[in-house]
């Protein structure tokens, strides 16, 4: 039977898969996942958290970059497999929690490594390699895993917890940054967010600085050079489940003068 609470029936990782599969497509033919790779150099080794279906990372691998990725759900790890050689590009699935790293090849574009990106085994991922880049785009997952990686059950959970897990997610992406044998890997994060109409496009950067870097413990690290906005049209309809994404409350209606984004920073 499954769980019920305050915020209904929460999906199963197969459901998320699915949802995901619609949106991913969404931002892709809107071009965003161009778009977001266009602060990526071309021929970068990348570690992705959170690959999807892949999408995204096709976008990497097209700029000529090698793409190890991480993803808990299965469901979208084997769509994204099949996505990318679809595509034209190498792919390999490996178990992150048995793997060697024997089994991650140089010569394969595209590799998953199939478990939680909370897990010590990414840990040594990381330092075993010269990632250039550690991707975290638009990141989510199912209640149910979410609760697992925060140590919750599922009817702990309450409306805040896509925020409490993404930025969980965006703190771990930077500390696999650092300890990337690259001592000059940077991370890019993309996210959804929104600021009022009437807002300046200055101010609302100003804003967003302000916001990441209360996440990182006011550390200063994001500077408002480094962040971008992009208008996100597959969120432009108060009823789509992409804007429910930025809502306090995923039940809430979006007010009119609201403005959703995507937000690109690299630090």
């Amino acid at each position: 039977m499954k769980a019920v609470h305050s915020l209904g029936t929460p999906m199963t990782d197969e459901q998320y898969a699915s949802h995901w599969s619609i949106e991913s497509v969404n931002h892709n033919r809107l071009n965003d996942y161009d778009w977001m790779a266009s602060f990526i150099d071309a021929n970068s080794m990348i570690l992705d958290a959170g690959c999807g279906n892949g999408l995204g990372c096709i976008a990497m691998l097209k700029k000529g970059c090698s793409v190890i990725a991480i993803e808990a759900n299965e469901h979208l790890a084997i769509q994204a497999i099949e996505n990318v050689q679809a595509a034209g590009f190498s792919t390999k699935l490996i178990n992150l929690n048995s793997a060697s790293f024997e089994e991650i090849e140089s010569g394969v574009n595209f590799q998953i490594l199939l478990g939680s990106l909370f897990s010590e085994h990414v840990n040594n991922v990381a330092k075993s390699f010269e990632f250039d880049y550690v991707t975290n785009w638009l990141f989510g997952a199912s209640p149910y895993r979410a609760a697992e990686e925060l140590k919750k059950s599922i009817v702990e959970l309450d409306a805040g917890y896509a925020r409490e897990y993404r930025e969980n997610a965006t703190i771990a992406c930077q500390r696999l940054s650092k300890l990337s044998k690259n001592k000059e890997c940077k991370l890019h994060y993309t996210l959804r967010s929104a600021y009022e109409k009437d807002t300046p496009k200055s101010i609302a950067i100003d804003l967003f600085t302000d916001e990441q870097n209360e996440l990182f413990f006011n550390s200063n690290m994001v500077k408002p050079e480094n962040i971008n906005l992009r208008k996100n049209n597959s969120m432009m309809s108060p009823s789509s489940s992409q804007m429910k994404y930025i809502a306090t409350n995923p039940n809430s209606s979006i007010p009119s003068n609201i403005k959703p984004v995507i937000v690109s920073i690299v630090i």
